[in-house]
């Protein structure tokens, strides 16, 4: 690939580069063959108090939420492609549980990102994480067989070789992690799915 050449993952996911596409902080879960509802349920939230709402509904309804401690109250815009469920999340990180229990019995995924600059991806199997860590940082690998997806993070750029650093251009590290499960579990959100109104609800508050 080219330092000009697009890369791979940018036809899949260049929208998520896209202003309101992601806000400064975030976590997204992914799991696959399961319903809305059980997501929701993952993150101890009621499935009947989700109402269909637009992103920027939901950012009025929820975003200045604090609890008392002044911390937001998580909340998630929930939907399914596929044979994929997905939540997404802001400025909290409730997925990071709700993966390793949505991946009972088959796969599920997450990534996450912090105003910091801090990015994450990792993938679950029945109920382990098989790998998990920070795109092009080699010391940063985790998981039960971090190993097993070596040649799909060099090919994807999310993991280059020493060789290809500085040389082969590179998207940013949302769309090269996200890139990473399209190409390891054949994971799309369109931008149409992901921009469009969601089962939308928040964690109850005390």
């Amino acid at each position: 690939m080219s330092p000009s050449a697009p890369h791979p993952a940018e036809a899949d996911w260049a929208w998520v580069s896209r202003p309101m596409a992601v806000g400064l902080g975030g976590f997204w879960t992914f799991a696959l063959n399961r319903t809305p509802a059980q997501v929701i349920e993952s993150f101890g939230m009621d499935p009947a108090a989700a109402r269909m709402m637009t992103l920027e509904e939901g950012m009025a309804a929820y975003d200045t939420r604090l609890d008392e401690g002044g911390r937001p109250i998580p909340w998630i815009r929930v939907g399914t492609h596929g044979k994929w469920a997905f939540a997404f999340e802001d400025m909290t990180a409730v997925g990071q549980h709700a993966a390793g229990r949505l991946s009972a019995g088959t796969r599920a995924a997450y990534i996450s990102w912090t105003p910091n600059g801090d990015h994450e991806v990792a993938l679950y199997e029945d109920g382990r994480c098989v790998v998990a860590f920070e795109p092009w940082m080699r010391w940063s690998l985790s998981g039960s067989d971090p190993a097993r997806f070596e040649p799909q993070m060099q090919e994807t750029g999310v993991m280059p070789c020493p060789e290809d650093a500085g040389r082969v251009h590179h998207p940013s590290r949302m769309v090269l992690m996200l890139g990473f499960l399209t190409r390891v579990a054949g994971l799309r959100i369109p931008e149409r799915v992901a921009r469009g109104p969601l089962l939308t609800c928040a964690a109850t508050t005390p």
